[in-house]
Parts: C-alpha cells; sequence; structure tokens
C-alpha cells in the first residue's frame, strides 16, 4: 500500500485512464475464480496511480501464492501480514510491473474493511477522532478497551478520565463491524458514503460531521498519525482544510493525552453491551476466587522448589479432568488437604 512494496521490481506510477484498465483486468480475474473481493473507493480527482489495493475474502484452501502464479505470473510478491504486494503487467502500452496489493480480510470484517480503507484516510481520520473519546476503530469494526479496574464503574455509569487512561490490563468489547450503525451512532449520513464524493472536499466534509470532530483532535498525534500528517498527501490535505498546521502538532503518548473525554458508557448504552463487560466481570471474578484458593504457595510450604515445584503443580493440575472447575466447586480447606496428600505421595514415591 503506497506503492513502494516491492524491491526487486521497480515500478511505475499510472494514468487514471491506464489504472481504470487495470482495475477492470484484476477485477474480472477474480470474479471468473469465483473469489469475493472489492476495491476501496478512490479520492475524487485523482490523476495518477501507484498501485491498487484489492481486498478480498480467501476461499477455503485458497493457496495464495498458487493462485497469484497462475493468474497473474508476478516476477515478485512481498508478503507483510495480510497484505500481498505483486506486480502485474497488462502489455507494454497499458501496464508494465504496476503494483497491486492483495489485503486478506475476514468475511465478517470485509464491509469494515472496505470502509475503512475508501478514500485513502478515511479509515485513519476517524479513528483518530474516536481514539479522543476513547474508542477505537479498525477493519474489525468499531471497538472499546476497557481498563479492567474500571469496569464496574463503567456499567455504574460514572468511569472518568481516570479509568480510561489506564493501559495495563484491559479487555476489548467489540461494538460493531457494520459501518452503517457506525455511522449512525457518529451521526454520519452513510447514504452519503454509499453514494460517493465527488471531491476530496467532500471527503473532508463527511469527516467534520461526525458528533466528535474537533480540530484540537488533531493538534496532539501519536507517532502513526504524525507520519501520516507528514508522509500522506490526502491526511496533509485535510489538516490544511480544517487549518490545523503539521508543524505545530505536538506528540501524544498511546492513549495518554490523546483521549480528551471519556465517551464509553455512551457507547456502552447505545450498543447494549453491558453484557460483555457483565461477563467479563464475573470471569475476573473467578480467576480471583481460584487465585485465592490454588498457587505455588502451598507446593512450597511442602517443600518442593525449583523445577520440581513446577512440575508438581503441573501434574497436580493435569490429574484434574477441568482444573477451573474443580477449583469453582472445591472448598480452599479440602484443596489444601488434596494437595498435602499429592505432595506426601510424590516424595514417598521418589525414595
Amino acid at each position: 500500500m503506497g506503492g513502494h512494496a516491492l524491491k526487486l521490481v521497480e515500478t511505475v506510477r499510472k494514468s487514471a485512464e491506464d489504472y481504470a484498465v487495470i482495475r477492470a483486468h484484476v477485477l474480472a480475474i477474480m470474479a471468473a475464480a469465483g473469489v469475493r473481493c472489492a476495491i476501496p473507493f478512490e479520492v475524487p480527482g485523482k490523476t495518477s496511480y501507484g498501485d491498487l489495493d484489492v481486498l478480498y475474502v480467501p476461499p477455503a484452501g485458497f493457496q495464495k501464492r498458487l493462485f497469484l502464479d497462475e493468474h497473474f505470473a508476478p516476477t515478485e510478491v512481498v508478503t507483510n501480514g495480510q497484505v500481498s504486494s505483486f506486480n502485474v503487467t497488462i502489455g507494454p502500452e497499458v501496464a508494465k510491473n504496476f503494483q497491486v496489493d492483495f489485503i486478506a480480510t475476514a468475511a465478517e470484517e470485509f464491509e469494515m474493511a472496505l470502509f475503512y480503507f475508501s478514500y485513502s484516510d478515511l479509515g485513519g481520520l476517524f479513528g483518530r477522532i474516536v481514539t479522543s473519546v476513547g474508542l477505537k476503530l479498525g477493519i474489525a469494526g468499531l471497538w472499546m478497551d476497557v481498563a479492567v479496574r474500571g469496569m464496574q464503574a463503567l456499567l455504574d455509569g460514572t468511569a472518568s478520565m481516570h479509568e480510561i487512561n489506564q493501559t495495563l490490563h484491559t479487555r476489548r468489547v467489540i461494538l460493531t463491524s457494520d459501518p452503517k450503525e457506525m455511522c449512525a451512532f457518529l451521526g454520519l449520513d452513510h447514504g452519503h458514503y454509499d453514494r460517493g464524493f465527488q471531491s476530496a472536499t467532500e471527503v473532508f466534509d463527511f469527516v467534520r460531521s461526525c458528533r466528535y470532530f474537533s480540530p484540537a483532535v488533531f493538534t496532539s498525534l501519536n507517532y502513526e498519525h504524525r507520519s501520516r500528517a507528514t508522509k500522506r498527501p490526502f491526511y496533509n490535505a485535510f489538516l490544511d482544510h480544517i487549518q490545523v498546521d503539521p508543524a505545530a502538532i505536538t506528540a501524544a503518548q498511546e492513549r495518554v493525552g490523546e483521549i480528551m473525554r471519556n465517551e464509553q458508557p455512551i457507547a456502552l448504552q447505545h450498543f447494549r453491551k453491558h453484557d460483555v463487560i457483565r461477563t467479563y466481570i464475573e470471569e475476573l471474578r473467578a480467576q480471583e476466587a481460584r487465585a485465592g484458593k490454588f498457587s505455588a504457595a502451598l507446593f512450597m510450604e511442602a517443600g518442593f522448589s525449583g523445577p520440581a515445584l513446577g512440575a508438581a503443580i503441573r501434574d497436580f493440575k493435569a490429574a484434574q479432568a477441568d482444573f477451573d472447575r474443580y477449583l469453582d466447586e472445591t472448598e480452599e480447606a479440602a484443596i489444601r488437604a488434596h494437595v498435602t496428600e499429592f505432595c506426601l505421595a510424590r516424595k514417598v514415591a521418589a525414595i
């Protein structure tokens, strides 16, 4: 993505006309192969392109490299995570060594990924905006990372900035993976997005229509967004549109300095995810109760230490068909007695 992934093959930018031919060529191949795919919406008015992004859902048993070799015969393939970049050639007059980026996407994330990658940095801009109110946005959807110590406060509607700025021990709550639901929550007209934008200014105005938008959100950015602001023309143009000087942007650490207010309780209420939090709380309480009943200290009291300690604990756990259930259903005194009996038998067997 960006047109510079390949190292052995020198790729070239193409005009909008040639890009349209390449786009149609790739889509026709994917359709004939029965592979679900889509190309994110491009920024209106763009006159040249450095690469083509293609979102696709790998079918069962899909062998990516074999598929690429058979249908595109690339000279070079570079894979980074879910993105595979390769060169395509469609005759010397249309495209020679043009970069195509295949982005593997789970079926349940396909629509959100399409929204996120469309119009260059649309997903990145909205991601920064929702981060400012304690939420997150990515191809998995709209979510929030909830601090373990703040879960009850979140349920009670009393969560503060103190809880949300805790970076350790969090649980993820997916709010929605549906772009329409996300847009409704953010106050965006998804129909406008669906119909398409006629200019970059329309895209910028769409971003500004978000209920949480404020130019101040973009005056303090983490490393990733500061990099986008300097290296990506669309992101930079948006900053210019909202009159934020990239040179005046301050560095923000992850979460601290990025978050301006806590909207997690509002989001939790809107998407009705209280039961997810309650389940997390129940799981944490169960873990705490188990830790109170069983620990290495029981074996250390019996004289085990070092490697022998770890082996004894491992074997005791393995002796239970369902160790967590055993802890949940057995009284602490009984567990202590079982460990004592186990340790004594182990020592006798070692004589």
